[in-house]
């Protein structure tokens, strides 16, 4: 009917909230400045909260549900500076390091269907050739086989994995989309040409099918 209802309210700041695949729970990342502490809530549909686990972090960020929703992962930043890809196991709240992502300027991840692990897309910094695009199957014991890895270029250029075989990218200097095979030697294949301007990065539908 259009109408709206409070599901959760706090003094805290609450951000970044996501679904569990089947609508069942939603999870959001809570800041509290006052105290200094960051957590991972987890919510019913209705907003009661079922769990809050503590994160040593100073920020975390995009929490993604597997999609059998017994677990999520999200990324970290501890006080050191240093960056993680983490997994949190939603019945016993462990939290298990995924990627060390210190050395990397940006890391997007996707679930695989069978929630045995996720492809990581990781974007190495650096100016010009300096600056790739590594695509990496990670287990959730935090083990790890690299795809592919492919050189992007200056900024804006991205990649990001759209399964476990195929990836797009886009590269500022050839102005187009391309698919790159993600297993054997396949070649790059452009399926949108002749752009202009700077090009985003692929946002993906659920099922993968379209971006």
């Amino acid at each position: 009917d259009g109408g709206s209802r409070t599901l959760s309210e706090t003094t805290d700041i609450l951000f970044e909230p996501a679904w569990s695949s089947d609508g069942k729970m939603f999870c959001a990342i809570m800041r509290s400045f006052s105290v200094n502490t960051v957590e991972l809530r987890i919510f019913n549909a209705d907003g009661t909260l079922r769990s809050a686990v503590p994160l040593p972090d100073l920020g975390a960020f995009t929490p993604t549900w597997s999609p059998d929703g017994r677990s999520i992962a999200y990324a970290n930043i501890l006080h050191d500076q240093t960056r993680h890809l983490m997994s949190i196991d939603v019945a016993s709240a462990r939290a298990t390091e995924l990627l060390d992502e210190t050395k990397i300027a940006s890391v997007a991840f996707w679930w695989l269907p069978d929630s045995r692990g996720l492809i990581a897309s990781e974007i190495s910094p650096g100016p010009g050739a300096n600056r790739r695009a590594t695509f990496r199957r990670v287990d959730l014991t935090g083990g790890s086989t690299v795809l592919r890895e492919v050189a992007l270029g200056d900024v804006p250029s991205v990649g990001a994995a759209i399964d476990a075989t195929m990836a797009v990218v886009t590269r500022t200097a050839e102005h187009d989309y391309r698919l790159v095979p993600l297993t054997g030697d396949g070649a790059e294949r452009p399926f949108q040409s002749g752009l202009t301007g700077v090009n985003s990065g692929p946002s993906f539908s659920a099922d993968r099918q379209w971006l």
